[in-house]
């Protein structure tokens, strides 16, 4: 009798101990990490929708309302513009329109013009050598485009509609302006940047430089704007230089000068 009273006092003390344990386990396990944030896309206004303004913004704007806010085709509605396009000693006059949602260059001696329609992964550009349209395929070069180191994600600032856009911590000063510093990552993987990273200046809203890195991470390409104008209230780039470089390195590949003449 004795022993069978010991034998279930044992098991009883085995039994608590294994809840104890089980218990105390129960409270040191670590819980389950939660699941990164889901990444939401900022949507880029239509045509015609309200869009941010400079003055609209808050003190620490997030990266879509700072690309809004500069964006030189929500400010050229229904503008048009006298420009050259200078690379060495040849200089290319040209005439940039916004109507309609279209944007487009006409160039002459031979007349030809190029344009796009639309923004973002609806939108088409095409190219007229002799009046009647022709299709670009996406990331290809326009054939009526002049020799220079402009390509159209440039001249039509198509980057700003890529959907993924971060704003960097930490203001950078170009030409003595404070910049907020936003990169722009390209979904389409077509043309020749996989990141876009723009400066735009706090003060005036306007860009101030442009970079631009290949799908390597290897800058190719700077846009450095040079001179500024007013256009309905707006700072907006009046000229730019632009560099461009053999990737993975510091070498000069070409250098042009774009202008535009205040309407």
């Amino acid at each position: 009798m004795k022993f069978k009273t010991a034998i279930l006092r044992i098991t009883l003390i085995a039994g608590v101990g294994l809840l104890a344990l089980g218990y105390g386990l129960f409270l040191k396990s670590p819980k389950p990490a939660s699941p990164p944030a889901p990444y939401i896309p900022i949507t880029e206004p239509a045509l015609g929708e309200k869009v941010v303004r400079l003055a609209q913004l808050s003190p620490e704007p997030v990266a879509g309302e700072i690309v809004q806010a500069m964006d030189p085709r929500n400010i050229f509605v229904n503008y048009e513009f006298d420009g050259s396009m200078r690379k060495g000693g040849t200089v290319v006059p040209f005439k940039l329109r916004f109507k309609d949602g279209r944007q487009f260059y006409t160039f002459q001696e031979p007349w030809r013009k190029i344009q796009m329609t639309g923004r973002g992964a609806n939108s088409v550009l095409e190219e007229f050598p002799l009046g009647s349209a022709i299709k670009v395929a996406p990331g290809h070069r326009p054939g009526s485009l002049p020799e220079n180191d402009l390509e159209p994600d440039d001249l039509f600032f198509t980057f700003l509609d890529w959907p993924k856009k971060v704003k960097q911590p930490n203001e950078e000063t170009v030409k003595t302006r404070k910049c907020w510093v936003v990169d722009l990552y390209n979904d389409q993987k077509v043309g020749e940047y996989g990141i876009v990273r723009i400066f735009v200046d706090k003060e005036s809203g306007g860009l101030m430089r442009m970079q631009g890195y290949d799908f390597q991470g290897q800058m190719i390409k700077v846009l450095s704007v040079t001179s500024g104008m007013k256009v309905d209230g707006a700072t907006v780039l009046k000229s730019m230089d632009v560099i461009r470089y053999i990737s993975g390195t510091k070498k000069v590949a070409g250098e042009t000068t774009f202008e535009l003449k205040k309407p």
